[in-house]
């Protein structure tokens, strides 16, 4: 795990652009594009600067973060987004078994593309990290791609959406 702290601004990260766990305690502006293997917490404040960021971890975000004009790429099975965030473009493809569980009483807002695929012989789960408790996604971009979803405690995203090939899990 690598930390960056203090009130300074960094213009790049000292140990480059790849990490396995990383924590913005401090302000970060992004570079290049930034890859994490693992958790992304943000307690400080991190500006992409219009870089993509590949995450295969949790997105934990008490803090502030700023999109700009790149995608945010969640690469790994199971994952959680924590507070309410706005990014550009959000993209989520797999094709084993994986889910995205967002925070109970949350919206994350998308300005741009929103894209969550699953796959016929494993859907995507989208769920709340409270069951029975809705979460919101607020698209307001032009594109959105969303297929074989398993979605429940949704206020935003229904099988209306995401076509045919996708489940209602309940509370939409």
């Amino acid at each position: 795990t690598v930390s960056y702290y203090g009130t300074g601004t960094y213009s790049s990260l000292a140990l480059g652009d790849d990490y396995y766990h990383l924590t913005v305690a401090g302000n970060v502006t992004l570079d290049y594009q930034l890859s994490v293997l693992g958790n992304l917490n943000i307690t400080g404040t991190l500006n992409s600067n219009g870089y993509n960021l590949y995450l295969a971890g949790n997105f934990n975000n008490s803090g502030t973060y700023t999109s700009g004009a790149n995608s945010v790429y969640l690469i790994g099975n199971h994952q959680t987004i924590t507070g309410s965030n706005t990014f550009n473009n959000l993209i989520k493809r797999n094709n084993t078994s994986a889910s995205l569980t967002f925070p109970a009483g949350s919206t994350q807002t998308i300005s741009g593309t929103l894209e969550l695929d699953g796959t016929a012989g494993d859907l995507l789960v989208l769920k709340s990290s409270t069951s029975g408790s809705t979460w919101t996604i607020n698209h307001t971009g032009s594109l959105k791609y969303l297929s074989y979803l398993n979605i429940s405690d949704s206020v935003s995203v229904s099988t209306l959406d995401a076509k045919s090939n996708s489940t209602n899990s309940g509370n939409n």
